[in-house]
């Protein structure tokens, strides 16, 4: 079983790779790296929670009805195949470029030195269409905090005293 704190400290480690996702979504490689490192500190929070809602109907239907909500169910999909399968990629990199609305009707010479491009990065699951992996992320994020402290105000989570330290 699993003390509060640490739910928080796994939750906060999945914090840490979401950002560094956002800081390296120009690059393929880093990106995909941090992503996995997110997936696997993210489900290791539902991992411990299962463990501790085994004991009783309340808690384990309580558990399934969070574990049923989709944005869980495709990343646990997506978190296993890359742990047990494969590796995990999204499937396109898109990069689009946006300008300012207040654009000169002719292009010139210093066009970029004003209005510089912005490149904005997207990356995508083809089976997920409605977001982008990072917006996918953060939504699973937020949900798994709502879990937490939902677990805990319900007494169904973070019951342990110990230190989770082998003896």
């Amino acid at each position: 079983m699993a003390k509060r704190d640490d739910y928080v400290s796994k939750l906060d480690e999945a914090e840490y790779f979401l950002r560094q996702m956002s800081v390296n979504v120009a690059w393929a490689e880093p990106f995909h790296f941090n992503l996995h490192a997110f997936l696997s500190a993210a489900r290791s929070v539902l991992q411990c929670a299962s463990k501790e809602c085994e004991d009783g109907p309340p808690s384990k239907y309580w558990y399934d009805q969070w574990a049923r909500r989709p944005a869980i169910k495709f990343l646990k999909v997506k978190r296993n195949f890359n742990i047990h399968d494969g590796t995990l990629r999204s499937d396109t990199g898109v990069c689009i470029l946006t300008r300012s609305a207040d654009l000169p009707p002719e292009p010139c010479k210093e066009w970029d030195d004003v209005w510089p491009a912005r490149k904005h990065y997207c990356w995508r699951f083809r089976d997920w269409p409605e977001d982008d992996v990072q917006t996918l992320c953060e939504e699973y994020l937020s949900l798994l905090w709502l879990f937490v402290r939902e677990g805990a105000e319900k007494g169904f989570l973070g019951r342990e005293s110990g230190t989770g330290e082998e003896p």
